[in-house]
């Protein structure tokens, strides 16, 4: 008796794992490679992200982190971020031209515009058709 319980503990966790493993191919394989990134459209992506966000606030981008109190704090750091070109998440803790600006509300103002930076780059880099600039 022991070694069959053993057994059917056995079989369950290989199964389980095997249904998991089996699960994560969600996304057919067609056998093409992806094409690399052009440099050239990742740029142009980005400076129209840049663009798009000129004139955007971080109440208009949804308050991603919320607000304390009025979000003056989380606009000042969007702004910071804007101005300054943080395009990385970790540079909103060391790229700020105060230090006095650097509190936990800035910081969630400069990530929000991170964010919103690169949501608009990726969906402009996939818009992106290098054989329409040919036409």
């Amino acid at each position: 008796m022991k070694s069959e319980s053993g057994f059917r503990i056995g079989i369950l966790p290989a199964s389980f794992l095997l249904a998991m493993i089996l699960g994560c191919s969600a996304e057919k394989d067609d056998g093409y490679l992806s094409p690399p990134s052009d440099p050239q459209a990742v740029e142009q992506a980005a400076q129209k992200a840049k663009q798009e966000l000129a004139n955007a606030t971080y109440e208009s981008v949804g308050k991603p982190f919320g607000c304390d109190t009025d979000c003056k704090d989380e606009e000042l750091g969007f702004a910071e971020a804007r101005q300054n070109d943080i395009t990385k998440s970790e540079d909103c803790t060391t790229q700020f031209s105060e230090k006095s600006l650097m509190t936990n509300a800035t910081q969630d103002g400069c990530r929000a515009y991170v964010q919103a930076f690169i949501a608009a780059r990726q969906a402009l880099e996939k818009s992106f058709d290098p054989e329409a600039e040919m036409k």
